[in-house]
């Protein structure tokens, strides 16, 4: 065997190591894609389930407004001006609509305009026709006399009257 010969085998076995190298590749490839498409998808897609959110509220609010509460209805909320502590000083109902309902807040449209002058320690308060709030206390009722006994039961005095 001469020198030349030597080499060409050597170059010969170089491609052939290539090419079963670049098969098996290949059918390793081919083999994890059909697994993975192949593979029950079911339990993920149970993870990614989409959970409504909208019309359901949370426990505190279901316990303070029951089922009766639903988008679109008109009811009637509390204004309430609160002093730099936090402290209640003067509170007003008001007609609203309902406008939708998440899990931790109902937003609401102002059906009326309302002002409540501002007080030591408090700012002017004003919410007009067409405004919207986030009602995050559930302080929601049916209607206006609801509203008003509630008010003067749970804050004696602070019910502005006009």
């Amino acid at each position: 065997m001469s020198a030349g010969q030597g080499g060409w085998r050597l170059r010969k076995n170089y491609k052939q190591m290539k090419q079963i190298i670049l098969i098996i590749a290949g059918i390793l490839l081919l083999l994890s894609v059909v697994a993975c498409s192949q593979r029950d998808k079911s339990k993920i897609l149970e993870q990614y389930k989409y959970t409504e959110e909208t019309s359901v509220l949370t426990i505190l609010h279901k316990n303070k407004l029951g089922s009766w509460i639903k988008e679109g209805m008109t009811c009637y909320g509390i204004i309430m001006v609160r002093d730099e502590n936090g402290i209640p000083k003067r509170m007003k109902e008001i007609h609203a609509k309902v406008i939708s309902i998440h899990s931790e807040s109902i937003k609401m449209e102002a059906l009326e305009d309302i002002i409540i002058n501002p007080i030591v320690g408090c700012n002017k308060v004003s919410l007009k026709k067409g405004e919207f709030w986030d009602e995050v206390d559930g302080e929601l009722f049916k209607t206006m006399e609801e509203a008003i006994q509630y008010i003067d039961d749970h804050y004696p005095g602070l019910r502005m009257k006009h």
